[in-house]
């Protein structure tokens, strides 16, 4: 992503991420999927990813483009990054909190509520998809409204789909259709979060933005897998759905609560959306 970025011009940044969106969300898509094609129980897909892995060298090292120019030094500052950004540093270690607790147990949930190997694969691959779909509009929204209130309804739609999931989770179209619900919300807040900092960030400030919300988002997928795995351990498998709607509810009460407390970003001094179905490492 950092590579993309500092090669393409504002005016396409769009058109070019939508493209890298597009890649993104088949090769996701189809990791889900070849569930389907391997025994999850045997050596194979371990082989598999080992071997994608050493082949995703190769685009790189054979490339004559010239590489990013490495930036100068730049410090890690949580707190200057909440101070900026209450809502979008609050949004990363949130949304990092439920997705990561989504990605570890959202397949013990699907197989312990009676889904086949198939039907593990198709509940994860749907909220992936229906998130990945539903980026652009939400993003195209928050470029004309307060981002905020796109951040707090979303967030607030995760929780409602969470906690239907909780209440009639069960093999078959119902629960596939809710996941998907869940997916739109889930895998759609990071990006607002990120584009909310970066409406309050100055230029000089954008990698310590970026380096202090993912940060902040691999510490919630740290911490969340294991709080949701203990709430489980209360309530069946569900619990980890009951954690999501708990962090979503919370993050959609704190944006709406930060309304009150500092004005809207005046829409010319707004970065457009650039949307990112889930954090990965520069």
């Amino acid at each position: 992503e950092s590579w993309l970025n500092s090669r393409v011009s504002n005016e396409t940044r769009g058109s070019v991420f939508s493209v890298y969106m597009i890649v993104y969300l088949f090769a996701v898509t189809s990791g889900q999927m070849s569930l389907v094609a391997f025994d999850p129980m045997m050596l194979d897909l371990f082989a598999v990813s080992a071997i994608l892995f050493t082949l995703a060298l190769i685009p790189t090292s054979l490339t004559k483009l010239p590489a990013p120019e490495v930036p100068a030094r730049v410090e890690l500052n949580l707190k200057h990054l909440f101070k900026l950004s209450p809502v979008g540093a609050a949004g990363a270690f949130m949304v990092g909190m439920a997705n990561g607790s989504f990605g570890t147990l959202g397949p013990v949930y699907a197989q312990e509520t009676g889904f086949d190997t198939s039907g593990v694969a198709l509940f994860m691959s749907l909220a992936l998809v229906a998130g990945a779909l539903a980026q652009w509009p939400f993003g195209k929204l928050s470029d004309q409204i307060d981002r905020r209130i796109v951040i707090g309804s979303v967030g607030a739609l995760g929780s409602v789909a969470g906690l239907a999931i909780v209440l009639f989770g069960a093999p078959g179209v119902v629960t596939l259709g809710l996941v998907s619900l869940f997916g739109v919300a889930a895998f759609s807040l990071y990006g607002l979060s990120v584009a909310h900092a970066n409406d309050h960030a100055e230029s000089s400030d954008f990698i310590m933005v970026s380096g202090g919300l993912l940060v902040l988002f691999g510490i919630g997928s740290a911490v969340g897998p294991l709080v949701s795995a203990a709430l489980s351990m209360v309530m069946t498998s569900s619990g980890v759905f009951a954690f999501t709607a708990a962090m979503h509810g919370a993050l959609a009460l704190f944006a709406f609560y930060r309304m009150s407390q500092r004005d809207a970003v005046p829409d010319e001094e707004k970065d457009d959306f650039v949307g990112f179905a889930r954090p990965t490492s520069p």
